[in-house]
């Protein structure tokens, strides 16, 4: 096992800021070739499986690692979108001027502390928190797979659709709005061909073409896909997710961060029905 990886850098922090801490690992199973010999491919398999069982949050609540750094809660509200206390979707927030370390719901005012071990607690005896991400998360696929087992889901939201320019470079093709329902997931904007697009470079046109514009360009379009088809969506939390056609083309779709992981697990649960 290696303890202290994720909370050195975790997924929902990507591109913020890196945590100074101590990472370990360990061995903590070993099988003797005798013992190999009595075993079957499955009981085997299964041994390796449950010897790869590993829980960072319960490493920490056993041990209080401590990693530092500036802004620890900055990027969590990418994931941990809905509040503990009032159950709002949306509201909870990074801001800079509350702490660092905290997000804050805008419309009940809940305050969740991340602590250095990476756990989570409420700021004040009034607050609401989880003990840790993962419980959080689970709680919010728990809310969103009730709110498809309604029926008619709909979720909707401004997109700006980004594709594949050349192997290191995406560019902006169009815009629109991207509608997820219980059955498609469907892109009604404008689009062009990526070489006609705007080349962006960390959220930046390439100066070579800051000047390029996309009107009498990009042609409206209404792009269809199919959720049956699919195993889930690339994502980058905060940013973006990706799309491929039945065709195989490439579709980015840069929306509000705070949807993307919802949009993610959406598409997850409706994929297996």
């Amino acid at each position: 096992h290696i303890h202290g990886a994720y909370l050195t850098m975790p997924r929902w922090s990507r591109g913020f800021s890196l945590r100074r801490g101590k990472i370990t690992a360990e061995f903590v199973r070993k099988l003797p070739g005798e013992e190999v010999k009595k075993m079957t491919a499955e009981e085997l398999h299964n041994y390796i499986l449950d010897g790869l069982k590993y829980n960072e949050n319960d490493y920490a609540r056993e041990n209080n690692p401590v990693h530092k750094g500036k802004n620890l809660a900055r990027g969590l509200e990418n994931v941990a979108y809905i509040c503990p206390k009032c159950s709002s979707e949306f509201t909870m927030r990074w801001d800079k001027k509350v702490g660092g370390d905290k997000l804050r719901c805008s419309k009940c005012g809940n305050t969740v502390k991340y602590l250095p071990s990476g756990l989570l607690t409420g700021a004040s005896s009034e607050d609401k928190s989880f003990p840790d991400l993962a419980e959080w998360t689970k709680w919010e696929r728990e809310q969103i797979a009730e709110e498809l087992s309604q029926g008619d889901f709909h979720m909707q939201m401004d997109a700006d659709l980004f594709k594949v320019f050349d192997p290191l470079t995406f560019a902006k093709t169009g815009s629109g709005k991207v509608t997820i329902t219980s059955t498609e997931v469907i892109y009604e904007g404008t689009d062009c061909d990526a070489l006609s697009g705007i080349p962006y470079k960390k959220g930046k046109p390439l100066p070579k073409y800051k000047n390029r514009t996309l009107e009498g360009v990009s042609k409206p379009i209404r792009q269809v896909f199919e959720i049956s088809g699919m195993r889930g969506l690339v994502s980058r939390y905060g940013k973006y997710f990706e799309i491929y056609s039945k065709e195989g083309e490439l579709f980015r779709f840069y929306v509000d961060g705070q949807k993307v992981y919802k949009v993610q697990q959406a598409v997850k649960l409706l994929s297996r029905n």
